[in-house]
């Protein structure tokens, strides 16, 4: 019976969150317009003739390599809840 409480107490444990530490934000918390300007996204498909992409989600510059889609805009930008245009 001791055994199985402190195993209990051990896997609520681990599944509790870490304070401090918040989930990534959903696709519906993003905001739905941005304009920014030298901002880099991982994208679920790139289009570079028109400097745009589908299914978008802004990365920081060192996470570029984690990520098989990069749109870079170096000016601004528009993100329409995940679709993004580079300004021209």
């Amino acid at each position: 019976m001791l055994k199985s409480t402190i195993a209990l107490i051990v896997v609520a444990a681990c599944a509790a969150p870490t304070p401090g530490i918040s989930p990534p934000p959903s696709p519906d918390d993003r905001p739905s317009e941005v304009t920014e300007e030298d901002q880099h996204f991982c994208c679920g498909s790139v289009d570079p003739s028109t400097m745009s992409g589908e299914d978008c989600i802004p990365i920081g510059p060192s996470h570029v390599g984690g990520c098989g889609k990069v749109l870079y805009c170096s000016d601004s930008y528009t993100n329409d809840e995940g679709t993004v245009t580079c300004a021209t």
